[in-house]
C-alpha cells in the first residue's frame, strides 16, 4: 500500500487546525463568550470527536494509493462535520439552557453552518473556483465577480437574515455567526478583484463593491421592518370583504335615502375637511417620514424583540470590520506574489497606491454609512460597540473565523493569484500538483 508520507502528514496538521477553528466556532456561536465556550466544551467534546475524525481521515482517500480507489466514498467522511456536529451541539445548548423556542434555535443555527459547510465543500470548489481560473481577461474575471454576487448574495442575505432573527441565546453570538458567512463570502469577491490585470479595473470594481455595500446596508433595517405593515396591510385586505359585506346587508335599503337627504351638509363637510387636509399635509408627511426612518421606533411598534436592535448592530458593524480587513489582506497577499516573481519598484508602487485609493474609499463609505445609520434610523450603533466584550468579540471572531478559511483555501488562492501572474506556467497546473498535501474530494481521480 503506497502512502505518500510529506503529503500525509501536511494534510492532516492542515485539518487538524481548520477543525480546531471551527470548534472554536460553533462554542463561540452557542456561548457568546470564550468562558463560555471552555466550559460548553466539557460536556461536548465527545461529538467534536465523532464528527471530526472521519474530516481528519478523509486525508487518507486522497494520499493512499489503495483508498484512493474508492474515492467515491470520501464524500460520507463530511457528512458529520457539516450536518451532525452542529446539529448535537445546539441541540445540547437548547436543552440545557433557558431557550424559549428550542426547536427554532436548533433549526436556525443548524441550517445556517450546514449550508456555509455545503457552499464551502462544493459550490466554491466545484464551479466558483474553475470559472475564476480560466477567466484570463478582467472582462472575463467581471463576469465572474457579477455571477458571484448575483448567485451567493441572497444566501449571504438569507443566512444573516436568519441570524437577526434569532430571540433566544447570547447577545455576543451575533458576530462569529455572521463573521463565518461573510468572511468566505468577501474573501473570493476580493481574491477575483485582486487578480486583474489594470489597477483601473480594480478601482472600478472596489467602487462597485463599495456602493452595493453602502445601499443594501443602508436598506436592510428598512427592508426588515416594512414586513410588519405589509402583513398588517395584508391582514386588513383579507378581513375587508367580510365587514364590508355584513355592512351592505344590513343597511342597504336606509343608505340611498340616508344620504339624498344629508347631500349638501355632507358637501359641505367634505370640503372644509379637504381645505384643512391640504393644510397639515406637508407637515403629517414630514412626521410620518421621520417616524418611518427611526428604526427604534418602528421594532417597538410592530412588536418585534428587544435583541434584534442589537443583532442589527453588531451585524453592521463585523461587515465593515470584515470588508476592510479582506480588501487590505488580500492586496498585499498579491502585491507579494508579484513582486517575488516579477520584481518592480514601478508595479510595487502603483498597486500599493491603488491599494491606498481603495482603502480611502472603503472608508469614506463605510463612514457614511454610519452617519446615515446613526442619524436618520437612529440605530444604536454608538451604544453597542461600548458595550463590555464587544470589540473583543468581533476580534476573536474574525481570527477564528479568518484562520480557517485562509488555511483551508490557501492553496487555491494562491493558484488563482500565480495563474492570473503568469497564464502560460500555471493555467494547467492542478491544485494537487501545485501543493499536494491539499486534498479534496474533487481533486481525487
Amino acid at each position: 500500500m503506497s502512502v505518500r508520507a510529506p503529503g500525509i502528514f501536511l494534510d492532516v496538521n492542515r485539518r487538524i487546525i481548520v477543525a480546531l477553528c471551527y470548534v472554536a466556532t460553533i462554542l463561540v456561536v452557542a456561548e457568546g463568550s470564550g468562558i463560555g465556550a471552555v466550559r460548553r466544551l466539557r460536556t461536548t467534546w465527545y461529538f467534536f470527536i465523532l464528527g471530526f475524525a472521519p474530516y481528519v481521515v478523509f486525508a487518507l482517500f486522497h494520499h493512499v494509493e489503495a483508498l484512493r480507489k474508492r474515492h467515491q466514498y470520501a464524500p460520507l467522511m463530511l457528512f458529520p462535520i457539516t450536518l451532525l456536529v452542529p446539529l448535537m451541539v445546539f441541540r445540547q445548548v437548547a436543552l440545557t439552557s433557558t431557550i424559549i423556542a428550542k426547536r427554532a434555535y436548533i433549526l436556525k443555527t443548524w441550517v445556517m453552518f450546514g449550508v456555509v459547510m455545503c457552499l464551502s465543500f462544493v459550490a466554491l470548489p466545484l464551479y466558483f473556483v474553475p470559472l475564476a481560473r480560466t477567466a484570463t481577461t478582467d472582462r472575463e474575471k467581471t463576469g465572474v465577480l457579477f455571477t458571484w454576487l448575483l448567485v451567493v448574495s441572497p444566501i449571504v442575505a438569507t443566512l444573516t437574515g436568519i441570524v437577526r432573527s434569532l430571540k433566544d441565546g447570547p447577545a455576543l453570538q451575533t458576530s462569529p455567526a455572521i463573521t463565518f458567512v461573510a468572511f468566505g463570502f468577501a474573501l473570493f469577491a476580493r481574491v477575483v478583484q485582486a487578480e486583474m490585470e489594470h489597477i483601473s479595473s480594480q478601482l472600478l470594481w472596489s467602487l462597485i463593491f463599495a456602493s452595493f455595500d453602502f445601499v443594501t446596508d443602508l436598506a436592510m433595517p428598512y427592508f426588515v421592518l416594512i414586513g410588519g405593515p405589509l402583513r398588517r396591510s395584508l391582514v386588513r385586505f383579507l378581513c375587508r370583504p367580510i365587514r364590508d359585506r355584513d355592512f351592505d346587508t344590513v343597511t342597504a335599503e336606509d343608505t340611498q335615502e340616508t344620504c339624498d337627504k344629508q347631500a349638501p351638509v355632507m358637501l359641505l363637510s367634505r370640503l372644509s375637511m379637504t381645505m384643512m387636509s391640504f393644510k397639515s399635509a406637508g407637515r403629517y408627511s414630514m412626521r410620518s417620514l421621520s417616524t418611518f426612518l427611526d428604526v427604534p421606533t418602528q421594532v417597538v411598534q410592530f412588536g418585534y424583540h428587544p435583541i434584534f436592535l442589537r443583532r442589527l448592530s453588531d451585524q453592521v458593524h463585523a461587515y465593515s470590520l470584515i470588508e476592510l480587513t479582506v480588501l487590505i489582506f488580500t492586496n498585499l497577499f498579491n502585491i507579494t506574489v508579484g513582486q517575488i516573481l516579477f520584481p518592480s519598484v514601478r508595479h510595487l508602487l502603483e498597486r500599493l497606491g491603488g491599494l491606498g485609493i481603495m482603502v480611502l474609499m472603503e472608508v469614506l463609505f463605510e463612514g457614511a454609512l454610519y452617519i446615515c445609520l446613526v442619524r436618520s434610523a437612529n440605530l444604536p450603533l454608538i451604544k453597542s460597540i461600548t458595550e463590555p466584550g464587544v470589540i473583543r468579540m468581533h476580534l476573536l471572531a474574525l481570527g477564528i473565523c479568518g484562520t480557517a478559511i485562509i488555511i483551508r483555501n490557501l492553496p487555491v488562492y494562491v493558484l488563482m493569484l500565480l495563474t492570473a501572474a503568469d497564464e502560460n506556467k500555471y493555467q494547467s497546473v492542478s491544485i494537487y500538483e501545485f501543493c499536494p498535501f491539499h486534498s479534496s474530494m474533487f481533486e481525487l481521480s
